[in-house]
């Protein structure tokens, strides 16, 4: 007797024995417990901060819109400076600290990136004025603007009387970024 399986023993899949009848799956398989039984048309659900049927986000006018908000925070601000100086916990003094900490942070930073988009408003402006008058248009690369803004931030600072400190950190901080590209065997000469 020969070895060759017959073709009872082969496993079949998925096969069709005539156009007339249905596909024969496979019966060891279990079916799945929440199978779609009946096709339901799906529901799109659109949210509308992100759905450009919705219009375009205007930031300058979300922010004169609710420019309440900015003074309302600072009362908070004003409120929980009250509220860590009466406090006598010293824990939650030190939560009340960190959380007013935090709030003054993400206000600076937010009063940062405005002064970045006002320099940014301005060249671009300036640019435009330039184009109309006869001049090559010429785009800003990122670093040239930071070196604009670098250069801003020297002339407001240039008034103040903590200057020379703002200075030297500097100086401090370029001169370690330096130091650790010298190769190793030079730092011990």
């Amino acid at each position: 007797m020969s070895a060759q399986p017959s073709n009872n023993d082969i496993p079949r899949k998925k096969t069709k024995k005539s156009s007339n009848k249905p596909i024969e799956i496979t019966a060891t398989r279990p079916v799945g417990r929440f199978r779609q039984v009946v096709d339901l048309p799906s529901k799109n659900i659109r949210d509308p901060r992100f759905d450009h049927f919705c219009g375009k986000f205007n930031e300058d006018l979300f922010k004169k819109s609710y420019h309440f908000v900015e003074d309302v925070k600072k009362q908070e601000l004003e409120d929980l400076k009250h509220t860590i100086k009466k406090t006598k916990d010293a824990s939650a003094a030190k939560n009340l600290q960190n959380k007013l900490d935090r709030e003054l942070t993400r206000m600076r930073s937010e009063k940062d990136t405005e002064a970045r988009a006002a320099l940014k408003r301005k060249v671009k402006k300036e640019e435009q004025e330039l184009i109309k008058k006869g001049k090559k248009p010429f785009y800003l690369k990122k670093s040239a603007l930071r070196q604009i803004e670098l250069t801003e931030k020297f002339n407001e600072a240039k008034g103040k009387s903590n200057f020379d400190k703002v200075l030297e950190k500097r100086r401090k901080r370029n001169a370690t970024k330096e130091h650790k590209l010298v190769p190793f065997k030079r730092h011990q000469e």
